[in-house]
């Protein structure tokens, strides 16, 4: 049972703008447990952390270790119509843990499943940096490792037609080393805008 300390900022923290929900996770070592939060789409998870830990912090003087808690954003869109040809984004989860944000992203492609993981700061630049880093890790996986390839740059500029995100990879496809990138528009959420990027850059590169 909870500390009603505890399940008061657990109720408090469920209130928070972007929290869609927060729980207690039981500690196998006896300890207070792990904090968890799963968030609402389209949210800076980075924003979040911070106000989570002033809330804790001021309202109910509660210390918390940045390496104990935990952000997390699932997305599951569904495939559209066209893009069976190429690899298509299953899954989106996103993990802020601390200092550092770790994006796992699932593709799949002509009846197969590959899934990246990719580790960076958490800032906006290094989470952006770290979707494509698992797009490719997927890619790859998809290709049976005949196209490799690591991230050179992520970038979101603001146009006439919208915000649009550009990616830029180095692959190597057999012994030739050559520069990829690719645009793709923001609908909702600019992180999936980078996993269609990644997916246009590399798709004309896979083996057919």
């Amino acid at each position: 049972m909870l500390d009603p300390v505890l399940s008061e900022a657990i109720e408090a923290l469920r209130s928070l703008p972007g929290v869609a929900c927060a729980h207690i996770q039981p500690d196998d070592r006896g300890g207070p447990g792990l904090l968890r939060l799963d968030l609402d789409r389209d949210v800076d998870e980075i924003a979040v952390a911070t106000e989570v830990g002033r809330l804790l912090r001021d309202r109910f003087g509660i210390g918390i270790d940045a390496g104990r808690v935990q952000l997390v954003e699932d997305a599951e869109p569904r495939v559209r119509q066209g893009e069976a040809r190429v690899p298509a984004l299953g899954r989106m989860h996103l993990l802020s843990a601390g200092r550092h944000v770790t994006a796992t992203v699932e593709l799949t492609w002509l009846d197969r499943v590959a899934e990246g993981e990719a580790r960076r700061l958490a800032t906006q630049s290094g989470m952006l940096e770290a979707v494509a880093a698992a797009t490719m890790q997927a890619l790859e996986d998809l290709a049976d490792d005949a196209v490799l390839g690591r991230v050179l740059d992520v970038t979101a500029n603001q146009g006439d037609a919208g915000l649009r995100v550009r990616v830029r990879f180095m692959i190597e496809v057999g012994a030739e080393e050559v520069e990829v990138s690719a645009e793709a528009p923001v609908r909702q959420d600019v992180r999936q805008a980078v996993i269609r990027a990644a997916i246009r850059a590399v798709a004309p590169h896979l083996p057919r």
